[in-house]
């Protein structure tokens, strides 16, 4: 297992990633984040990189491990020494209760999250609830639910099932990979910092093309499905303005189906993240 912590730069998450897909074949790879015996990634560092996390986790080559929430950007639950349930009690090297990563899903806004009928559940709810719920997620197209199943639908074409794999650290905080066939690229890039970065994804993917579509945004990302970027520029700062812990995916057929040259996509991340093989 490898993890990242905050303050990770990109250089040590491409080696992370490169220690899976340097050494074993790519019908092996398993990519995992969060678990049940961990807080997990949005209560260390950030609700606002989950969707960067999750375009990492399901556009890299291979199986991604999903842990319940991870769509919806949950939050560990606060969890009082006497709600406790953990039977291990921390386990034998940890510094704190496992519980809070193990507290209910958020079905909807009703009692107990509608999770059970019960008067309370085995664990603390999230207060949260009322408006972090996969009721509430459904029906807004800009949730962390939405741009989970675009992501997934996205793993069903070509591009994805079929493309080759490439690395590229563009910036110290900025992480960025590609996937190719003879008429697609789709790319991956990070942002893993704490300010805004000015990226010109072509500076370091050559192959990608001049111009491209934003596919997928992360909710904190100012740009929306079907805008269309600039990937090179002698000035930088007429590409990609990429938010704090904010996420891209950008394709060369934009929303309506209409392509630039060879298709691609770019994906923009940051945060801390977990590798188990």
């Amino acid at each position: 297992m490898a993890k990242i912590k905050f303050g990770t730069n990109a250089h040590t998450l491409d080696m992370y990633i490169r220690n899976m897909t340097d050494i074993f074949p790519a019908r092996s790879y398993n990519w995992a984040r969060d678990n049940h015996d961990n807080p997990r990634m949005t209560s260390q560092f950030y609700e606002e990189s989950k969707d960067s996390w999750n375009m990492l986790l399901l556009l890299l080559p291979g199986v991604p491990t999903i842990y319940y929430g991870d769509e919806l950007a949950m939050l560990d639950s606060n969890v009082r020494q006497d709600q406790e349930q953990d039977p291990q009690k921390k386990g034998s090297f940890r510094d704190k209760p496992r519980d809070g990563c193990r507290a209910p899903m958020l079905w909807d806004d009703t009692k107990n999250a509608g999770f059970t009928t019960a008067k309370k559940p085995w664990l603390p709810v999230h207060p949260n609830y009322y408006h972090t719920n996969v009721e509430a997620q459904r029906r807004d197209p800009d949730s962390h639910l939405n741009i989970f199943k675009r992501l997934v639908d996205l793993r069903r074409t070509p591009v994805y099932l079929h493309g080759d794999l490439q690395t590229f650290v563009p910036k110290e905080w900025v992480y960025m990979f590609t996937r190719s066939t003879k008429t697609e690229t789709i790319a991956v890039l990070m942002n893993l910092g704490s300010e805004t970065e000015e990226i010109c994804a072509r500076h370091s993917a050559t192959h990608l093309p001049e111009t491209m579509f934003v596919h997928t945004s992360s909710v904190n990302s100012r740009l929306k499905i079907g805008d269309k970027v600039k990937t090179t520029d002698v000035d930088e700062t007429k590409c990609i303005s990429m938010r704090p812990q904010s996420g891209l995916v950008l394709s060369t057929t934009s929303s309506d189906g209409v392509k630039i040259s060879c298709s691609a996509i770019v994906l923009i991340l940051v945060a801390s993240f977990k590798v188990i093989l």
